[in-house]
């Protein structure tokens, strides 16, 4: 851990005397970890918390004083077991990220015009071939401006669900525009992006691809009568047989693949995706500094964590953001999480296309490739996308979701396994957790997810 500190220290010292990210004529003081806090809401990554001390004029003093400041920031490193940056392609994942926030979210924001409020975290530094940190992305913690995680790690209220959607609209619309204006940059940008999750390696070793059909199999399992009793819980689902096989047709040959063919982009709706969007990557502000509970109304958000960017469907954000972390209740306002989601698209490329005199195209009817505007989906074009995208977001959440209803779900591997590697666990160790993970809330909560889906024909 010395050694970690210390290259931190030393990209910090950079950051302060050659970047110049705090103004010029700066000199580094120190990095101070803070040990009270860690990532522990995130899967992917290990993060280290501190605050950047440096002197707001050069001095031959290396201590803190009046004429010093301090930054709290995040340094987000890959995970320490090797498996683990190996299945995640920890190295790819933050290329990506320092794609998204070096180059991609420049090029984007010269498209905004009202709304000049930031969307994402204040990103400072990051690497793919440090000797130490291997990769890292620094950024400032959003604490300083009163941004933290919700208080519910798992389920949003619907105030939360509608400032988040709206402002990804606004993050989505960004797309549409520079399509537009400059489809050159926009497709050499995410020729650049590189697939991280269902690679060749996967298609051809099916790794994951057990556990995802595990998984799916569980939530389906009440629906299927193939597999359970006509009536369960004193209901027959004999209805939805036919998307149950139809689901299984898809996907049970070969989950990777599937994945693959959902994701593709097609024009005109796809855009730059967030590609993980859930509560943990969002971070909200509350009207209330203290004492902030699971019923504040937030009142602003950002969000981070840009590490599985992809160009494809809106729907594959939206979708794993819904059915992630809303229930049923939540569910039921679905029109109108839409609605609000629309309504921030709508306003970055109306506000653009009126600022720069240019036509808006609204509906994929009336867009073809040789239209002369900025393509503008409608309400009904966002709601069509669920078909068939909504899979995407369900089948994420069949392995996630009753992980992220228990609050240390890697204790039930430990227990299985007995002091054993955690990322050696037998695929039949693996399936018997998964089964078991959330008990029988998570296999209802599952089981909703899938009614939803096939109630509203999206499958």
């Amino acid at each position: 851990m010395e050694a970690v500190i210390a290259q931190i220290s030393q990209r910090c010292c950079e950051l302060v005397e050659k970047d110049d990210k705090f103004g010029a004529g700066k000199k580094f003081v120190k990095f101070e970890i803070d040990p009270a806090k860690s990532g522990t809401d995130q899967f992917a990554s290990a993060a280290i918390f501190g605050n950047v001390h440096f002197e707001n004029e050069k001095s031959n003093s290396n201590s803190i004083g009046t004429g010093t400041s301090s930054v709290p920031v995040v340094i987000k490193t890959e995970p320490p077991f090797p498996k683990l940056r190996e299945f995640f392609n920890s190295p790819l994942q933050f290329h990506n990220e320092i794609l998204f926030y070096s180059r991609f979210l420049p090029f984007l924001s010269t498209f905004l015009v009202e709304d000049k409020s930031s969307y994402f975290v204040n990103f400072l530094k990051g690497g793919t071939q440090d000797p130490v940190l291997l990769s890292y992305v620094m950024m400032e913690n959003a604490s300083k401006h009163g941004f933290r995680l919700s208080k519910s790690k798992q389920l949003l209220s619907l105030d939360h669900f509608l400032l988040a959607v709206k402002r990804l609209g606004r993050f989505h619309a960004l797309s549409y525009i520079a399509k537009y204006q400059d489809r050159t940059t926009f497709d050499s940008l995410v020729t650049q992006i590189k697939e991280t999750s269902w690679t060749d390696e996967r298609l051809a070793t099916g790794v994951g691809d057990s556990d995802l059909i595990h998984s799916v199999t569980r939530a389906i399992r009440k629906f299927d009568n193939s597999e359970a009793k006509q009536i369960v819980d004193g209901e027959s689902h004999e209805i939805y047989q036919n998307k149950v096989n139809k689901l299984k047709e898809m996907i049970f040959d070969c989950p990777t693949r599937f994945m693959r063919e959902i994701t593709a982009p097609k024009e005109p709706m796809a855009v730059l995706c967030h590609g993980d969007f859930c509560r943990n990557n969002i971070l909200f502000k509350y009207s209330e500094q203290t004492n902030v509970s699971e019923a504040s109304t937030p009142v602003d958000v950002i969000f981070f964590d840009l590490a599985t960017i992809r160009y494809s469907s809106p729907a594959i954000d939206l979708s794993f953001f819904i059915y992630l972390n809303s229930n049923p209740e939540i569910r039921r306002h679905w029109d109108l999480i839409l609605q609000n989601y629309h309504e921030g698209v709508r306003v970055n490329v109306e506000a653009y296309a009126e600022r720069n005199k240019i036509n808006v195209i609204e509906g994929k009817a009336n867009f073809t490739s040789s239209s002369s505007g900025i393509f503008l989906p409608s309400l009904e074009d966002v709601h069509k996308e669920f078909i068939y995208h909504a899979i995407y977001g369900f089948m994420h959440c069949s392995f996630f979701l009753p992980a992220m209803m228990v609050d240390n779900p890697s204790e039930m591997f430990n227990e299985e396994v007995a002091g054993g590697d955690f990322w050696d666990v037998p695929e039949e160790v693996r399936h018997k957790v998964q089964e078991a993970m959330a008990g029988e809330e998570g296999t209802r909560a599952l089981n909703d997810l899938v009614q939803h889906m096939f109630d509203m024909n999206f499958v």
